[in-house]
């Protein structure tokens, strides 16, 4: 079961105002937080890990960025980057192009 049918899964269960269902938002979203831990790979990208402006992983190859994976500038602490608005992304072959600096890339498996 994928990370996100599972969390469809849960919220068609747990309800916010449900009938004939255990309800709570804060039962929903500490769920939701074990299953992202659970089903993420999270990399912290410095300047060293990337060749010229690329950076290149196997796992990303095939995946859908800002669904599959998520990049975040400033190791995190910064904005979530987007395809096109902050970095370019070959599907094909598993490549971030962007400037080298320092990110995390949180991988949902």
């Amino acid at each position: 079961m994928s990370k996100q049918s599972l969390k469809i899964s849960i919220a068609s269960v747990i309800k916010q105002n449900g009938i004939e269902g255990i309800t709570g938002n804060v039962l929903q979203e500490k769920l939701f937080e074990i299953i992202d831990s659970t089903y993420t790979e999270i990399i912290i990208l410095s300047e060293l890990d990337f060749t010229g402006n690329n950076y290149q992983k196997n796992t990303l190859i095939g995946l859908t960025p800002d669904i599959d994976f998520e990049l975040f500038s400033n190791n995190g602490s910064g904005t979530m980057l987007k395809v096109d608005n902050g970095y370019e992304f070959d599907v094909n072959y598993g490549v971030i192009t962007t400037s080298p600096e320092n990110y995390k890339l949180k991988i949902y498996k």
